[in-house]
């Protein structure tokens, strides 16, 4: 049996659908894999000049 999940995001709500049947034709999409590496930190500037 073939699985498919769709998902999409229409303003604040997500909304996902699960697919399975053995008709189902799917072509699996190449999703590259996560670095690793975190991001480096960027600075915001000091407390002081933050606002709330």
């Amino acid at each position: 049996m073939r699985v498919s999940i769709r998902s999409h995001v229409y303003g604040g709500t997500a909304s996902i659908v699960i697919y399975s049947s053995e008709d189902l034709k799917i072509s699996p999409r190449k999703v590259p894999s996560a670095s690793f590496k975190l991001p480096e930190k960027e600075s915001m500037g000091s407390e002081e000049n933050r606002e709330n």
